[in-house]
């Protein structure tokens, strides 16, 4: 499905501001990647580790990215619904257009 109005500029734009939030560690975000960084590392990594808990450590990363999808899509309840296509802001030039037309 095509949701129309919401654009690739408005994608991109809550993207950069994403991308930015999460790898500020005073944002909440930020905070909260580091943190369940910090407690990850501290459960599966390093002395003591155990490689029959990798299935575990792997169930636990999805539990909490599908918690950090619900956490985007309520603070940005315009994105479209998972699997909709988004409308391009500038149309594609046609075939034959002037760009194209190296005739002089």
């Amino acid at each position: 499905t095509l949701f129309r109005s919401f654009t690739l500029e408005k994608y991109d734009n809550i993207k950069k501001y994403l991308l930015k939030a999460c790898d500020t560690p005073l944002h909440p975000l930020g905070k909260l990647v580091e943190t369940l960084v910090a407690v990850y590392r501290m459960t599966y990594v390093g002395v003591g580790t155990n490689r029959r808990l990798l299935q575990e450590a792997v169930r636990e990363i999805e539990s909490y990215l599908k918690r950090m999808f619900q956490l985007i899509r309520f603070l940005f309840p315009d994105l479209p619904e998972e699997g909709s296509t988004i409308e391009s802001t500038t149309a594609p030039e046609p075939r034959g257009s002037r760009s194209e037309d190296h005739t002089s």
